[in-house]
This record gives C-alpha cells, sequence and structure tokens, in this order.
C-alpha cells in the first residue's frame, strides 16, 4: 500500500504525523527536545491495527493525552476513480478496523475544488456513524495547523461577500454553508 503513494500523499502525511505530534504535546513545556520525543512517540504512520487489513496513515497511541487514539487518513483525491467514493470507502473501512476517532485530510488545491461535495460527505458521515467523531480538515499553510474544511467555508463566504460589497461576517451570523 505505502509503495503506491503519491508524493502529495507521502508529503501531506508527513506534514500532518508532525502537526499531530505537536498538538499531541499537552505537557505545557512547548517543544523542547524531550517534550518533542516524547509526542513523536505517541504518533505512529502506517499503523496496522491488529486483525485488521487497512493501515491508518497516522495513528496516535492510547495514553497520549486527548489525541489519544486519533487516526489520520490523507486522501488526495488523485487517481483513486470517483473521488468521494474512495473517500467514503476509507471512512467505512477505518471506522470497521476500530477508529472512532477519525480525521479526513485533503490537501488544500482538491479541499477547494471539492469542498460542497466534501461537506456534504462529511455531513453524512457523521451521521451515518453516530457516535463516531469523523471531521474533515486541511492544513492551513501559514500556521501549519489543522483547518476544518467548514471553516474554510466560512473563510471563502466571507471573502466572497467582501468581493460583492457586502459585510463580511454572515458566517458568524449563522449564515453557514450546510453542515
Amino acid at each position: 500500500e505505502a509503495g503506491r503513494e503519491s508524493m502529495s500523499h507521502y508529503l501531506t502525511k508527513a506534514s500532518w504525523s508532525t502537526t499531530v505530534s505537536r498538538l499531541t504535546d499537552e505537557s505545557g513545556e512547548g517543544l523542547g527536545d524531550e517534550a518533542r520525543r516524547r509526542a513523536l512517540g505517541c504518533v505512529r504512520t502506517e499503523h496496522q491495527p491488529g486483525g485488521a487489513n487497512v493501515r491508518f496513515d497516522v495513528y496516535v497511541n492510547g495514553g497520549c493525552g486527548s489525541m489519544s487514539g486519533l487516526v489520520v487518513e490523507v486522501e488526495t483525491l488523485y487517481g483513486t476513480g470517483t473521488a468521494l467514493h474512495k473517500v467514503l470507502d476509507t471512512i467505512e473501512s477505518r471506522v470497521k478496523a476500530g477508529a472512532s476517532r477519525l480525521w479526513v485530510v485533503v490537501p488544500n488545491p482538491q479541499a477547494v475544488i471539492y469542498l460542497p461535495q466534501l461537506l456534504r460527505l462529511e455531513r453524512y458521515v457523521r451521521e451515518l456513524f453516530k457516535g463516531k467523531e469523523i471531521r474533515f480538515y486541511t492544513l492551513d499553510v501559514k500556521g501549519s495547523a489543522p483547518v476544518r474544511l467548514i471553516e474554510v467555508a466560512r473563510r471563502l463566504l466571507d471573502e466572497w461577500r467582501k468581493l460583492k460589497g457586502e459585510p463580511a461576517g454572515g458566517a458568524e451570523e449563522g449564515v453557514t454553508p450546510a453542515q
């Protein structure tokens, strides 16, 4: 499976592995050498849960604070047939393998291109898998922090309103894309 990864998938996974490691450091010590080692020790890539026939792109081990048990799946949407069906198949297989917290990460260009469809898919799988924490993200290129796709939609909506000469902020006032 790993041998077939595109460079985009590999680099996005590496970036998210580092991002999740930083988020895992909840000690308040910052990322000094020892804290960095502990945080990195909490995160595994290509983790295969026992008995499952899948590999999680990024997995946070148990006992690693509030991020414990988090599964991160990178979906580049390249060369996978119908892109949204591939994402749905990935989500279903990860939940079946025991993931109860799942972040689906889509690189920025694809996230914007498929934004309405991805938001509908997120809403659908959250309803389908009630009780599971399933969220769709992309990466904030300025701050290297995770950004929910719904937040990307709100920001784009605000920018669109500004371009039309309307006051921005409607997203915060309850006029938001369907969640």
